[in-house]
């Protein structure tokens, strides 16, 4: 990177470069490398929103992916766990904010196909506006610290919130199953909000949301939707701005997911 950088700005590196975010190495160098010797046990990395200007799971899962096996590798340690807190939700129309869903959805498979990698949901914690830094800190720190407390330090404290088990198209309804879902129900005593629906064309479309069934730790939802008479997929909070009242007995919020398979650029 550094190579690349002296054939790009040779110019301006001959006459001295100023440190500064943007230049190539700079936060690795003067943010991580000189703690390397220390003894870390693990890192809760607050995701930047630049990433997801790009829509791209496929180049941000691999980029997600080298930075984490990268510092495991310069701390020594392969296993070192890593709980990173997924985009939030933002209240901004902007082209560069389209992507957050995907993102969101990239960083939960990065979690469930790298060990030892946590994905903390934030859904219901992002700005209300197109401030990028939401309000409320503290529930956010909460949640990264509490999941680090359960998942590495083997304390039984809550983390998780309801997240896709599985789905089962029935007629002209879909039924949801999610795990991490005793108690289920909403915040505001309505009925579940953020779903939609769609068939073979691919066009969602809102979904009216029951909770038909909960037994122990999972719960089956039924959507359907006048728009849609014989339902394939569903998803849920799929959006960069949303208002979901969906929780577990806990009060976590429930995951956002989509059922139809990504498309990934190749």
């Amino acid at each position: 990177m550094r190579g690349r950088a002296r054939k790009n700005i040779s110019p301006r590196l001959n006459q001295g470069s100023p440190d500064h975010p943007y230049k190539p190495a700079f936060l690795y160098e003067s943010g991580i490398a000189w703690t390397t010797a220390l003894p870390i046990t693990g890192v809760i990395w607050y995701q930047g929103e630049s990433d997801a200007e790009i829509i791209d799971n496929a180049q941000n899962s691999m980029l997600l992916k080298t930075m984490i096996s990268s510092w495991r590798k310069a701390f020594r340690n392969p296993e070192m766990p890593f709980v990173m807190i997924q985009l939030p939700r933002i209240n901004d129309p902007s082209k560069i904010r389209a992507g957050w869903p995907e993102f969101r959805e990239m960083q939960d498979a990065v979690a469930k196909t790298v060990p030892k990698v946590y994905s903390v949901n934030t859904i219901d914690l992002g700005s209300t506006n197109s401030d990028v830094h939401p309000p409320f800190k503290r529930p956010v720190g909460e949640r990264a610290g509490n999941t680090a407390l359960n998942k590495v330090y083997g304390k039984k404290i809550p983390c998780e919130g309801p997240a896709l088990k599985a789905f089962k198209p029935s007629g002209s309804n879909i039924l949801v199953q999610l795990d991490q879902a005793a108690g289920l129900t909403t915040t505001d005593g309505k009925e579940p909000a953020q779903f939609e629906i769609a068939g073979t064309d691919g066009t969602y479309h809102p979904a009216a949301a029951e909770i038909i069934n909960r037994k122990g730790n999972t719960a089956v939802i039924r959507l359907s939707s006048p728009e849609v008479k014989s339902p394939k997929h569903a998803r849920y909070c799929w959006n960069r701005f949303v208002t979901p009242n969906l929780v577990n007995g806990n009060q976590l919020p429930a995951r956002p997911f989509r059922t139809d398979e990504p498309v990934l650029k190749k």
